[in-house]
């Protein structure tokens, strides 16, 4: 009998279940119930399209109509699915053009990566024309049609969220002309960036002419300001940045648990659980809506990363495909380039160890500054290092680094070494390269490194 695949959703996650679903599976019905008008495309570009770096939204589809049809997955637009029915393992979805109509779809296997959506701000004046959301095509399409508005104007701008994307939007904005002031109510990138790291960070960006205000809340939006406290800021665009939280409507309706993240509760197949009971083997949940398993503190978390996303959704369309998978542990890791300069992470924060985890870890740390090239050789740039480890074991916890070129190489680095548990030890004895244009002799990982076993083998 052929197998029935449903997936709901067709973002990263949804569309790695289903291709994945196809190698594993090459005679199964597969079908992807998308809601928005268009098929896989990157959440991530957006921000260049609206730099124009990237010329087109266009540009960011990954996975066309076409290609699914090549590959035998029904693709269905404009389909958002109304509720999930375990019992006779069926979907209903409201089809939206050229009419609104009900249809039904049956399933063998469920994939849930219906994703994460924009955290809807409390702030009074947050639905006038001029203050906007990031989150689709049409979200940057809106933004986009506001900048036109306004070209020959004063135009000010305020993005409130300072983490990734508020920041991604800040250089976007900036680039097109607008006065951009940026406003964290805790402060710049707390959730990825130790203090002293994002204290530089906020200094390079003073430099590049974005005006920062962190330790304060967004209180009031106008037509043209928004009221921060006792400030008041000129402001005929406003883009919220505050977040998203995992999409669980469906699966909470449909009797599933809910984690104590706020997402989808699963197993290390990816199966999702019924609400205080087993795991069905015949759903699985993916992605931004899904939760995660720390390699580092083995809890649930939730982390909205395309690169979590697409592997989760691998996991997840192997199972349902009749395979037998499970999915490894995350660590967290990112980076950014914003005016030139890259931003990248990895584990936890030295300051979130301290305050969630007192009792299992007692974080100790390192920055260092080291250029990345022999001091001979033109062309190097200083580097900054914060490396993160338990002053007990002398394990591995962290990383954060920030420079002008091979940032993310470095990070990658740091994600196989705190993913295999190295000591900081281990690390300052592991072989690497060295040419005089390429890296110097020591590595600035290697030096942080060096630097912080001497701190441990002092306490």
């Amino acid at each position: 009998m052929t197998k029935k695949i449903v997936i709901i959703g067709g973002g990263t996650a949804g569309a790695s279940a289903a291709l994945t679903a196809r190698k594993i599976n090459r005679t199964a019905e597969i079908t992807v119930l998308e809601q928005e008008p268009f098929p896989t495309y990157s959440r991530c570009g957006l921000p260049f399209v609206i730099k124009g770096i990237i010329p087109e939204l266009e540009n960011l589809i990954v996975f066309s109509d076409k290609f699914f049809r090549q590959q035998k997955i029904v693709h269905i637009k404009n389909s958002p699915v109304v509720k999930i029915n375990p019992g006779t393992k069926e979907v209903i979805t409201e089809i939206r053009i050229p009419h609104s109509e009900f249809r039904n779809y049956n399933y063998d296997s469920l994939v849930i990566a219906t994703g994460a959506s924009s955290v809807k701000s409390p702030v009074t004046g947050v639905d006038l024309p001029h203050v906007f959301t990031l989150r689709t095509i049409n979200d940057a399409q809106r933004i986009i049609n506001h900048q036109s508005s306004v070209i020959g104007h004063q135009t000010n701008a305020v993005v409130i969220g300072a983490s990734f994307i508020g920041i991604e939007l800040a250089e976007a904005l900036k680039s097109k002309g607008y006065a951009v002031t940026l406003v964290e109510v805790v402060r710049l990138m707390w959730r990825t960036i130790d203090p002293d790291i994002g204290q530089l960070i906020k200094q390079y960006l003073n430099s590049q002419g974005i005006n920062i205000i962190e330790q304060k809340s967004v209180t009031e939006i106008k037509a043209k300001e928004v009221s921060v406290k006792d400030d008041r800021i000129p402001a005929e665009l406003v883009v919220v940045a505050t977040g998203v939280k995992p999409e669980i409507r469906l699966a909470q309706e449909a009797g599933l648990e809910i984690g104590i993240t706020g997402g989808i509760k699963v197993n290390n197949h990816l199966q999702a659980c019924l609400l205080s009971g087993p795991a069905i083997n015949n759903i699985y949940a993916a992605g931004d809506c899904a939760e995660v398993t720390s390699a580092i503190t083995n809890e649930p978390i939730v982390i909205g990363l395309g690169t979590i996303a697409a592997r989760q959704g691998v996991v997840a369309g192997t199972n349902a495909a009749g395979g037998d998978q499970k999915a490894p542990p995350v660590l967290n890791s990112a980076v950014l380039k914003v005016f030139g300069m890259e931003i990248g992470s990895v584990g936890f924060t030295e300051e979130y160890l301290r305050k969630n985890h007192p009792e299992k870890f007692h974080p100790v740390s390192m920055t260092i500054k080291y250029p990345s090239l022999p001091h001979y050789y033109p062309g190097g740039v200083d580097i900054h290092v914060k490396l993160i480890a338990d002053k007990k074991t002398h394990q591995l916890l962290g990383a954060q680094i920030l420079g002008q070129t091979s940032v993310g190489p470095r990070i990658n680095t740091m994600a196989l070494a705190i993913g295999q548990k190295m000591t900081v030890e281990e690390l300052t004895r592991s072989d690497f390269c060295y040419s005089p244009p390429v890296a110097d002799i020591w590595d600035p990982v290697i030096i942080a490194a060096q630097a912080l076993a001497r701190k441990l083998a002092k306490l």
